[in-house]
């Protein structure tokens, strides 16, 4: 040993507290990745090679032959199932399908709710009978028509937009419903939810040409009170409105109404039918239908169907030969759909 050291070497050993952290740092690097890689890259990868030196198979036999059988089985089961793609649904359920409401005889139809609940339709005649009961029971027009109204209302203001139009702040863009009324109780259900949607501030017009019916008559009488518009001749309606109720017309009505349903077919607004036809009302196609008790076999024509609560209690369908449990629940409006099954 002559003493001497190397350049390199005799900045660690001589004087190692010199070196900075940004060399030290550096040097760090050097040893780390200073390694060429020239030749490195020159070299192909054989993959075929190196995968066959793993034997999948027996790997996953001896992975396999650890677990418990009930593992195994559900893995077999998925194996042996069909593929889906993503956007198929891989859940193999039907919808369930209760029946809590049985009619003597139904109707051609059946509808169900959302929660599975199985609606049949009644005939004309058995509908007459429910609701002669409920007369007879004490569950009178005056009633049934203020819930009527109460459901129209309901359903109207959340087709027009609900809290978010109906908001102090916008009140430049008000809503205005156009009500047309027959001279009957169907027509008169039409004027109570008229007045009920002016206690919510929406602007409303009710159009008749015959007042003559008692029912009716109550009802314009009360409407009247709000301070809206009452209309007899088809050409003083606006021109645009956001929304229209039909209730022109009561099941093997005589009634014609062809003097307001080009006006009515004219207007791009929605139409709300209140007990409307099964066979639809004529001339006017609407786009959703509000029914009460239990529905008739309706027609595509009167759009989507709704079904109100008329708080008829139990009595008044077991006189009729009907048995009955609410399908309602928490809601008062329920939506029914054909029931395809």
């Amino acid at each position: 040993m002559n003493g001497k050291v190397g350049p390199g070497e005799g900045i660690h050993k001589l004087n190692p507290k010199k070196l900075s952290h940004r060399q030290r740092r550096i040097e760090r690097d050097e040893q780390a990745f200073g390694t060429p890689i020239d030749k490195c890259l020159k070299q192909d990868f054989d993959f075929e090679k190196n995968l066959a030196l793993f034997n999948k198979e027996a790997v996953w036999q001896e992975i396999n032959s650890s677990r418990p059988d009930i593992v195994r089985q559900s893995e077999s089961n998925k194996v042996n199932k069909a593929r889906y793609r993503h956007d198929e649904n891989i859940i193999e359920s039907e919808p369930a399908a209760f029946r809590q409401i049985i009619v003597p005889y139904p109707d051609t139809k059946e509808y169900v709710t959302d929660d599975g609940l199985v609606i049949p339709s009644i005939t004309l005649d058995l509908h007459r009978q429910l609701i002669g009961a409920a007369d007879r029971l004490g569950i009178s027009w005056e009633r049934r028509v203020e819930l009527f109204g109460r459901a129209g209302t309901e359903i109207i203001l959340q087709l027009l937009g609900g809290g978010h139009r109906f908001n102090p702040n916008n009140a430049h863009q008000w809503p205005t419903v156009v009500a047309l009324c027959g001279p009957h109780r169907v027509g008169a259900a039409g004027v109570n939810c008229a007045r009920q949607l002016s206690s919510h501030g929406v602007k409303t017009v009710v159009y008749i040409e015959n007042s003559e019916d008692v029912f009716l008559l109550q009802e314009l009488s009360l409407y009247k009170l709000t301070g809206n518009k009452v209309e007899s001749d088809v050409k003083r309606l606006p021109t645009v409105v956001d929304l229209i109720v039909v209730a022109l017309c009561e099941e093997n009505s005589s009634n014609t109404v062809k003097s307001v349903t080009r006006w009515a077919n004219n207007n791009r607004a929605p139409i709300l039918a209140i007990e409307p036809p099964s066979c639809g009302t004529p001339g006017v196609l609407s786009k959703f239908s509000m029914l009460g008790a239990l529905p008739l076999a309706h027609c595509a024509d009167n759009g989507r169907l709704y079904l109100c609560n008329l708080a008829l209690p139990n009595k008044v369908f077991s006189d009729v030969g009907i048995t009955y449990r609410s399908p309602f629940g928490p809601k008062f409006v329920i939506p029914l759909h054909t029931n395809n099954s």
